[in-house]
């Protein structure tokens, strides 16, 4: 497969992966939700389950990585922390410095959360 192709499939799998782990996540929240969890114990508890799975499927899936499954999700946590923390600071900066709307502040804060955690993987992690 030539060089573009091969970099057009594996973002392709990093979409679907992002939607299957979005599905199973918001899922997991609903399912805590109903079976009496506070909200914030759903959303913790959807969150790492959410965490774990988007590990799984970037690993097997997404980047087909035989490393080591203890330094790869180390690595795994840090960059997702590291992106996490980059996703609130855009979030931040979007309100604040640029007046933006809460909910347009936070597709950007989402979209720069997906650039950075694909970059992370990608050449980081796996």
């Amino acid at each position: 497969m030539s060089q573009w192709r091969s970099e057009i499939a594996l973002n392709i799998r990093y979409g679907v992966g992002g939607l299957l782990n979005t599905a199973v996540g918001l899922g997991a929240i609903g399912i805590f939700t109903l079976i009496g969890f506070n909200p914030l114990g759903a959303n913790f508890a959807g969150y790492a389950l959410g965490l774990t799975v988007a590990f799984l499927i970037s690993r097997r899936y997404v980047f087909r990585s035989n490393g080591s499954v203890k330094h790869e999700s180390i690595r795994y946590v840090v960059a997702f922390c590291l992106c996490y923390l980059i996703n609130i600071l855009v979030l931040q900066m979007c309100i604040s410095m640029f007046g933006l709307d809460v909910l347009i502040a936070q597709g950007f804060s989402v979209a720069a959360y997906v650039v950075s955690m694909y970059l992370a993987t990608r050449f980081c992690v796996f």
